[in-house]
């Protein structure tokens, strides 16, 4: 049987570049204000896609900002450059 195609987005998760970038001892804090910021941005986009929808807007213009901030999003990313490696105890 050949393999299903996978999601574009499978096995790029943002806990492993936390992990990179912020040191053993905030790295719960560090999930903590990554879930905070997912929930807050989830129900923001609920709201702004009835105020969108409200105001007529075209689902053209919705993907050109949504691409937009794709490439954005991923300047920010490529811009983060992991620590070197060191011993943890």
């Amino acid at each position: 049987m050949p393999e299903l195609p996978r999601p574009a987005h499978a096995g790029l998760h943002v806990i492993p570049i936390l992990c990179q970038i912020i040191s053993p001892k905030y790295r719960a804090t560090g999930y903590g204000f990554l879930n905070l910021f997912s929930t807050f941005t989830g129900g923001a986009m609920i709201y702004l896609g009835g105020v969108l929808r409200e105001s007529n807007v075209g689902l053209a213009k919705v993907f050109q900002a949504s691409a937009l901030g794709l490439i954005i999003a991923a300047l920010v990313l490529l811009a983060v450059r992991p620590k070197p490696a060191t011993e943890e105890r």
